[in-house]
């Protein structure tokens, strides 16, 4: 009997055990967080969509896992519209909480270091714990300069203002916002520093477009400017075409009529589709010409999403309504 209730003891610490780890791994980012990173290198824009969808297990400890897609999005001035250049899945990103601290792993080099020490006060610092000797850097300490809350929605979340020596082999100047995270050189995680005069020619710049979570809602850094768009069609990246694809849509904005070509005509009539920013068709036409007026003065203001479907073509753009 004592045998028995050894192993049942047993088994209840080691459910307890699980089950502890489970909830850490709940413990920064929520459920369904997403967020829309716009970034700018040379003459490309583009934007990573990064989404936390699972969690899991790394060397015995349990991770909140992020998704992280991206597309790189090239103008073609002539016509003033946009393509896409290249797009594919980056390395996810994964996180875990333990106690006051946020680990970050880092995949590509199976390194972990401290993204995060919460409840810090300004003046209280932390060791990254990842160091190198690239560009002459050397260890990354931490610096609470200052913290406040930020109203999202009807909710106040934490921010902390972090700065560090400029020799930091990690570079986190910026922001760190309760259950959004850092927002300073880079997107979510830290980039590399360079200590030296031999830094990046061609250096990539990221900042926050939006941020979503099913418990607060939107967070919009540019309030004046619509932002739903980019948390719904970048869940499905057909919003834009590539070259080939591309339909053209002027004038945009627009206050009445709306000219759509690039439409590739066929023997099978070519459907046409308004979609408002839920995904809903509130306009439904059919042409078998290459290029078509579409009459779009009873629309609202706001901006939309234009589809075009045929035999030969699915090809989608957005147009605002003025």
């Amino acid at each position: 009997m004592k045998h028995c209730r050894l192993i049942k003891l047993t088994f209840i610490l080691l459910l307890q055990i699980v089950f502890a780890d489970k909830a850490e791994a709940q413990g920064f980012f929520k459920t369904g967080a997403t967020w829309h990173f716009e970034f700018q290198i040379v003459n490309h824009i583009g934007f990573h969509r990064l989404k936390y969808e699972y969690d899991t297990i790394i060397q015995n400890k349990p991770y909140q896992a992020i998704t992280n897609y991206w597309v790189r999005i090239g103008k073609d001035n002539k016509i003033n519209t946009l393509y896409i250049v290249a797009q594919g899945w980056g390395h996810p990103l994964f996180f875990r909480t333990h106690q006051d601290t946020v680990w970050y792993y880092d995949s590509q080099y199976g390194i972990e270091y401290r993204y995060a020490v919460l409840n810090l006060q300004p003046g209280d610092t932390w060791d990254v714990g990842y160091d190198t000797t690239l560009q002459n850097c050397g260890k990354t300490i931490n610096t609470v300069t200052g913290s406040g809350y930020l109203t999202i929605q009807t909710d106040s979340v934490k921010y902390w203002q972090i700065s560090q020596a400029p020799t930091s082999s990690l570079a986190f100047n910026g922001r760190m916002i309760e259950r959004i995270g850092f927002l300073g050189s880079g997107y979510l995680w830290p980039d590399i520093n360079f200590c030296t005069q031999d830094g990046p020619t061609c250096p990539t710049y990221y900042w926050l477009r939006c941020y979503y979570d099913p418990e607060i809602g939107l967070y919009n850094t540019r309030p004046q400017e619509a932002c739903e768009h980019y948390l719904i069609l970048t869940n499905r990246i057909d919003d834009l075409s590539t070259p080939s694809e591309q339909i053209f849509i002027w004038p945009n904005p627009t206050q009445d009529v709306l000219f759509v070509s690039g439409i590739k005509a066929s023997e099978a009539a070519s459907e046409i589709n308004i979609l408002n920013m839920t995904g809903e068709v509130i306009l439904q036409k059919k042409t078998t010409e290459d290029t078509y007026a579409l009459e779009v003065s009873d629309l609202p203001k706001g901006l939309y999403v234009i589809q075009v479907i045929n035999p030969n073509q699915n090809s989608t753009g957005k147009f605002l309504m003025h």
